[in-house]
């Protein structure tokens, strides 16, 4: 009950919600009033709450009528444990408690709101209070101005705006067509976007793919698995961690046309189908950066790390298709063995390599072996101790070995014959 003394309401009966009829005081709840909702009750009006609630029980249901309904809550309380189904609704205080289903056209939250349940069939969110998501919500557009706390799924999204702080947490997902990042995204579970622009800061510390480009202007951390179909453009400062994975299946550009200051911070992996230029800066001391195709750099390799033009035709260093600029005489060129013992338990090891047949682990702890192509694909995954790689065209693969808590402990190069 939101106000001391105030009047509540109970449906008894199914009808519209101006039938006094339907309600046990046998009266039309206002916007003071405690309306329980124990049947099917039909909203007929527009309506607004202000030191009252509506709560609506398990197994009941709040549906507007055919001309469409808006709900505004204004310093109310709104609990949903059944079914809902409204145009719009509009929060600007109070609290709002979704633990069923709500089906809702527009969506604008200015509150602390909290989702137990399903939001369903929602074109537009506007969030400029908080919002906590621990199940699902779908929606097409989605502009965040303030706080989102992911706990649950958000999918089905055409277009993503985050201009305040997103955290999508451990085992949560987020589906969507396209996202811009202009403020602060934190990834602990599982995202894929078909094109992602980052304008702000994002870290990623589980699992990111995109279908289609990958534009970063912004702060870019990834400190797990990051994976771009198509081509990569690094406009802003990214950092690939020692223990990360960068794969671009299409082409790579670090360049900021601007100002002339892109960095790409590699001690992990980054591994490029097809081409990269550089313009600006690329440093690191002990990532490797493997190239399918095409290598140009117009700009500056700094530290010692590990580069590998898998087509390059050079016969003597800086081994790269062209270099109009600066390579440090530090930078190592396919030293496969540098670049691997970074991630190795020393007590693990993965054999035969080269191999044929099969790849073995020893000693074996519930472990999980993902292999990837050079083009940083995904192709087979296993939980057992030996595994049947006969299939698998002849080439370099690499292997990653996960504990049971889905912590990298060995990563490798394995030839298969």
């Amino acid at each position: 009950m939101s106000q001391l003394f105030s009047q509540t309401a109970t449906s008894t009966g199914n009808g519209n919600w101006t039938n006094p009829m339907i309600w046990d005081c046998f009266c039309v709840p206002t916007q003071t009033y405690d309306a329980v909702i124990t049947s099917d009750v039909t909203l007929n009006t527009d309506f607004a709450i202000t030191t009252g609630s509506i709560t609506v029980n398990a197994g009941a249901s709040l549906m507007q009528d055919a001309t469409q309904r808006d709900l505004w809550i204004n310093g109310g309380d709104f609990v949903n444990n059944g079914t809902v189904d409204l145009k719009r609704i509009l929060m600007s205080s109070g609290s709002f408690v979704n633990n069923d289903t709500l089906y809702v056209q527009t969506f604008a939250n200015y509150l602390n709101m909290i989702n137990d349940g399903k939001i369903l069939s929602v074109d537009s969110l506007y969030n400029d209070g908080t919002i906590t998501n621990n199940d699902f919500i779908d929606v097409n557009t989605f502009y965040n101005d303030n706080l989102i706390n992911n706990y649950g799924v958000f999918e089905y999204l055409d277009s993503l705006y985050n201009a305040g702080t997103f955290l999508n947490d451990i085992d949560a997902t987020i589906i969507a067509d396209s996202c811009t990042n202009a403020g602060i995204f934190t990834n602990n579970g599982d995202i894929g976007f078909y094109d992602f622009t980052n304008l702000g800061t994002f870290t990623n510390n589980s699992n990111l793919t995109m279908g289609h480009d990958f534009l970063n202007i912004g702060t870019f951390l990834n400190n797990d698995y990051v994976r771009c179909i198509n081509s990569t453009t690094n406009a802003g400062y990214f950092e690939n961690i020692d223990t990360a994975w960068f794969a671009i299946d299409n082409s790579f550009l670090n360049a900021d046309s601007l100002n002339n200051d892109a960095c790409f911070v590699i001690e992990g992996m980054l591994l490029i189908g097809y081409n990269m230029w550089n313009f600006d800066t690329i440093r690191g001391t002990n990532g490797s950066i493997q190239v399918y195709l095409t290598t140009y750099n117009a700009g500056n390799f700094l530290g010692s790390f590990d580069f590998c033009d898998l087509t390059q035709t050079a016969t003597s260093e800086p081994f790269i298709d062209a270099n109009l600029a600066f390579i440090d005489e530090n930078i190592s060129y396919c030293n496969w063995n540098s670049v691997e013992n970074k991630f190795n338990n020393s007590n693990i090891t993965i054999f035969p390599n080269p191999t044929t047949d099969a790849l073995n682990i020893e000693p074996f702890d519930n472990y999980r072996l993902e292999i990837y192509n050079v083009l940083g694909e995904l192709i087979l995954i296993s939980k057992n101790q030996s595994t049947d790689v006969s299939k698998l065209i002849s080439g370099i693969y690499f292997v990653n070995l996960f504990d049971s808590n889905a912590n990298v402990i060995h990563k490798t190069k394995i030839i298969k014959n």
